[in-house]
């Protein structure tokens, strides 16, 4: 009884500790572009579906893991590496130096809605710089699936610079 107890525990600190993963993967890496909503409720919902059904899961004969925590644990981990960003928040900073940008710096917000540039269901903004270029501050939008740029120049009055403006 003792060993089915150590799986259980086990499997339930990997189903709260891998969505906390991608969730870290996913701020550090990607600002937060890149949507859990797949991997976070399914994973927290089977912790506590085991944590529910605790007593009956601790009173098998042989201890065992549980073939449908490593289905979802897989699934979860290969949905998060197949379906990421192409391009990480350092790989467009590095996109926008090349295509003659300069002095390209991170505004408080990395990440903000595009109406032009390639989204997918799971990575639904893209990164958001402010870059110069011929003299001229811009505000830089790059898609992390392909590398595609939008770019709007700082203070004409577009949504970008009316989100900065709002709390002012």
């Amino acid at each position: 009884m003792k060993s089915q107890r150590n799986i259980l525990i086990v499997e339930v600190l990997l189903c709260i500790f891998i969505p906390m993963a991608m969730a870290a993967i996913s701020h550090c890496v990607y600002a937060d572009v890149y949507r859990l909503t797949f991997a976070v409720p399914m994973l927290a919902s089977w912790a506590v579906i085991t944590l529910i059904n605790w007593k009956k899961e601790v009173d098998t004969e042989k201890p065992h893991i549980r073939w449908f925590t490593v289905v979802l644990l897989v699934v979860a981990m290969s949905v998060f590496l197949i379906f990421r960003p192409a391009f990480t928040y350092e790989e467009g900073k590095e996109l926008l130096y090349s295509t003659g940008y300069s002095n390209v710096t991170e505004p408080p917000e990395k990440s903000m809605l595009s109406f032009t540039l390639n989204h997918t269901k799971l990575v639904q903004s893209a990164y958001l710089y402010v870059g110069e270029k011929e003299g001229a501050e811009y505000y830089l939008l790059v898609s992390p699936c392909d590398g595609g740029i939008e770019v709007f120049p700082v203070g004409e009055g577009n949504y970008i610079d009316m989100y900065f403006h709002m709390d002012e």
